[in-house]
């Protein structure tokens, strides 16, 4: 032994790639990723002395631009022949194992891996086959009796999008978890029902368990890199390929953070002797294996959870309700009013000619009041989410990026519309395409932002406000369309309404059309006589 890349598989359920320098137990290749390079793996014990997992590893690896790379010599490529060496023994308290006691069983040739009828011998040979550890379906029919569960729910027993159940056994709490996911099921201890300082434990798709910890809305980090799954035991970790994650582990209620040279910070590991909210999250793994945002809101339980006590059951808490009354209002500021409003400006001018409301053009009044309607309301749905938040602000999604360049669009246009030219100014041709241009780029940005945000964490909308959104883009852009082909037909017909309708305000309406026989200039004035009776220079203008 020594040279060698090796593959460990424990009783605790962890999986990893290390490399054995010389006769010293193996180290990790990868300390952030133990699992580096090995996916679709399952491990599990019976419980009676045998450990079995499976996985799956490309022939060669690429070393990965981390800060920290991998050493592309302590990851053979397996396009190549090697010998191979199984070696069994214990794990010592942190779950890393210790020098076997038992000589390692040798092949007695090199293996060519991707000769399938190659068989390799070694000095001692076994004809049993033990299948891989897997996980069991979780068994409700004792919920709120032998344990404590919080399920989609009630209904549900082993189909539900998601399901935790808990037992307290002595020091320790036994956990099972399952969700429809195809990367990763997590779950988090809270002190409120917002993401952040919380206490998480992942499962992902690709067997590994590891507890973490989150400090804001970013992705958890592992406590303790070195073992990802530190103050977890007994777990097993599996994935039915069809969309669903389950795992089974067991944490003692406190956990002493250790004497490593890097210990784990105390206050990241929660103590479960205290009551907490329970957060499960489901999601997507990146390329290395690690959790990415969830795409669907947390299930939040309803109550503080005493993960002592076995005869509860828990149902899910209501969403954000701050989220939703931002997402409301946004749809009630850009669907409703803004979209009212731009169709007005284009294609209403004509329209009431003769009528004023509130002193003003009919288009012109309805125009900048449901325009200035659309700019308060969002600055009241900004606030919201802010709150919601805790008035923080992220630029890791598109969502309130786009969203912050139309609220600063929807500020410039009022002050544009107090600043413009008189309609017979020379620039005011500027001030026509720029407040178009700002306009229409602000709702159109406005509408991509909304696609955006109805999958966001905390509103969770069903796919047929989806739909009801896609059927408003192609309403809006039929009716923008008709109301377009009309409007040049009128514009052919000379419609003697026509320069007048398009003035801007109400001293705008005032001018007189252009004649096109020329223009008429009547002056009258009064004053008195002199005694010829001829008139004297007025002396009133």
């Amino acid at each position: 032994m020594g040279d060698d890349n090796v593959i460990v598989c424990t009783s605790r359920g962890a999986v990893s790639q290390r490399y054995q320098a010389g006769r010293v137990a193996p180290e990790l290749v990868d300390a952030d990723r133990p699992y580096f390079g090995l996916t679709a793996f399952k491990v599990g014990s019976d419980g009676a002395g045998r450990v079995s997992c499976s996985f799956a590893r490309n022939k060669t690896l690429a070393s990965g631009r981390r800060r920290r790379a991998v050493e592309p010599s302590q990851v053979f490529d397996l396009g190549q022949a090697f010998y191979v060496l199984v070696a069994r023994g214990d794990l010592d308290s942190n779950g890393d194992p210790v020098k076997h006691v038992i000589a390692p069983a040798v092949s007695a040739q090199q293996v060519t891996f991707t000769a399938i009828p190659a068989v390799a011998t070694g000095p001692t040979t076994s004809t049993t086959t033990v299948p891989p550890g897997g996980v069991t379906p979780i068994d409700t029919s004792t919920c709120g009796t032998a344990k404590a569960c919080f399920k989609s729910s009630a209904a549900c027993t082993t189909a539900c999008e998601y399901l935790l159940t808990w037992q307290s056994v002595g020091d320790e709490i036994r956990f099972e978890l399952s969700g429809a996911a195809s990367g990763y099921v997590s779950v988090g201890f809270s002190k409120d029902t917002k993401m952040g300082d919380d206490n998480v434990i992942v499962c992902t798709s690709r067997g590994a368990v590891s507890q973490r910890y989150q400090a804001g809305r970013v992705a958890p980090e592992l406590v303790d890199a070195d073992r990802p799954y530190f103050g977890l035991t007994a777990f097993k970790v599996g994935s039915d390929g069809a969309g669903r994650v389950s795992c089974s582990f067991a944490r003692n209620k406190t956990l002493a953070s250790g004497r490593r040279r890097r210990a784990v910070e105390p206050s990241q590991v929660f103590d479960l002797g205290q009551a907490f909210y329970v957060l499960v999250a489901r999601g997507d793994l990146d390329s290395n294996g690690d959790p990415v945002k969830h795409t669907t809101a947390p299930a939040v339980s309803a109550e503080q959870v005493n993960f002592t006590a076995t005869s509860q059951l828990l149902t899910t808490q209501a969403g954000r309700p701050l989220a939703v009354a931002h997402a409301c209002l946004m749809l009630i500021a850009w669907v409703g009013l803004a979209s009212t409003g731009i169709l007005m400006a284009r294609f209403y001018k004509p329209q009431w000619a003769s009528t004023k409301l509130c002193g003003e053009r009919v288009w012109f009044a309805i125009h900048r009041t449901v325009m200035l309607s659309a700019l308060v309301i969002s600055i009241v749905a900004l606030l919201l989410i802010l709150a919601d938040l805790g008035w923080t602000w992220s630029s890791e999604v598109a969502h309130p990026v786009i969203g912050m360049i139309v609220i600063c669009l929807a500020f410039i246009q009022p002050i544009m519309a107090v600043l413009r030219p008189h309609p017979d100014g020379r620039h005011r041709w500027l001030f026509n395409w720029a407040h178009w241009f700002v306009g229409t780029g602000a709702h159109v940005l406005s509408v991509l932002a909304i696609f955006l945000g109805m999958r966001l964490p905390g509103v969770s909308l069903p796919d047929s406000v989806l739909y009801i959104m896609i059927a408003f883009v192609v309403w809006h852009i039929a009716v923008d369309a008709i109301l377009e082909v009309n409007q040049r037909y009128l514009s052919n017909t000379k419609t003697k309404n026509v320069p007048e309708a398009y003035a801007m305000d109400k001293s705008d309406a005032t001018t007189p059309p252009p004649d096109s026989r020329g223009h008429c200039l009547r002056l009258v004035a009064r004053g008195d006589l002199d005694s010829n009776g001829d008139p004297v220079k007025h002396v009133i203008s």
